[in-house]
């Protein structure tokens, strides 16, 4: 199979739309049925189907792309899970074409204004970024339900830490694209334009790193100002 970095980032980006549309629409539904609003729920019940609908087929292509690139095995349901791994799918990827870019010695010698900090050559950035993703993908990976039980820990606790992990993990995948170093590499390579491999390989990392999911799909729902507004007019 043929793993398409655009397509990925295509399916994270309609994935952060659909979510913004999700939780509106359970608040409102929740919200009309509690205040006997039958005709909004139902009309919200259409919305949500809608909405579901789109998050279910765009999962199933991103899960294709994704399970068959890092060989982790299956996520066994959880959005959050999959989309921490594609964005490292992305990463990984395009960290093995700026290595393959940056090997020749004009690419190397312009990517030399670009380094700051920890990173004294190009090869420190790819290194660092493969160690990062890693690094994130340990954080979770211990608590899935087809690792070995760890000692000591109940199967409602293990599950309990698989969620927060992967909560901590998405934000850790955010505050890697913040590192300043990483920050000024990837800036550079951007508008290196006249180097067409490490421009696309650095945008296609910029945005996988930067790309807003929003609240965890999965996360608790809290009732919308409007939501809760509306109930409280009905009694």
């Amino acid at each position: 199979m043929r793993y398409d970095p655009l397509a990925i980032m295509e399916m994270l980006q309609r994935l952060e739309r659909q979510g913004t549309m999700f939780r509106p629409c359970v608040a409102e539904l929740a919200a009309a049925g509690s205040r006997g609003d039958f005709c909004t729920a139902l009309e919200q019940s259409g919305a949500l189907h809608s909405v579901l609908e789109s998050i279910v087929a765009t999962r199933a292509l991103l899960r294709d792309q994704v399970v068959h690139a890092d060989g982790l095995g299956d996520p066994d349901g959880s959005l959050d899970e999959l989309m921490i791994r594609a964005r490292g799918v992305v990463v990984t990827m395009q960290v093995s074409r700026l290595r393959d870019a940056l090997r020749d010695p004009a690419a190397k010698a312009c990517c030399r204004d670009w380094l700051r900090g920890r990173f004294r050559g190009p090869e420190d950035v790819a290194a660092y970024l493969s160690d990062e993703v890693r690094r994130i993908h340990g954080l979770w990976r211990p608590y899935r339900g087809d690792q070995p039980q760890l000692p000591g820990v109940a199967e409602l606790d293990r599950v309990v830490m698989y969620n927060t992990t992967l909560r901590i993990a998405q934000r850790a995948v955010r505050e890697l694209g913040q590192v300043p170093e990483v920050v000024h590499f990837l800036r550079g390579g951007v508008a290196a334009v006249d180097l067409p491999d490490v421009h696309s390989a650095c945008a296609h990392i910029a945005t996988a790193l930067s790309v807003d999911l929003g609240p965890s799909l999965s996360a608790p729902l809290h009732r919308t100002k409007r939501a809760t507004s509306g109930a409280a007019g009905s009694r």
